[in-house]
């Protein structure tokens, strides 16, 4: 499952994008989809503007985590959208917390 992207890449601005953990864990080996940066099934890294409140992540579906010939397993994408909604949930918890 190698699909390329770089076409899109060009119509996203990324400049302004920081890395970010947005959980409260300081582990990131704790996490069942973005624990392990060399896995062969999801690796998955989450970004931010700083002037907004928007998480952004950039995801690869592996061999390992593949569902029909060549497409990625729902189990796999669903987990991803799991992870990144609570990412997104605890990230936005934060900056309430700064403004407070």
């Amino acid at each position: 499952m190698n699909t390329d992207n770089q076409h899109e890449d060009r119509l996203i601005d990324q400049s302004a994008w920081e890395s970010v953990w947005p959980f409260p864990s300081p582990a990131k080996s704790l996490s069942f989809v973005s624990g392990d940066t060399e896995s062969s099934r999801i690796r998955i890294a989450y970004f931010h503007k700083p002037d907004d409140d928007h998480l952004f992540a950039r995801v690869w579906f592996g061999p390992g985590a593949e569902g029909p010939p060549l497409h990625a397993h729902g189990g796999a994408m669903a987990s991803v959208l799991d992870e990144a909604m609570g990412g997104a949930s605890e990230l936005h918890r934060r900056a309430e917390d700064v403004r407070a």
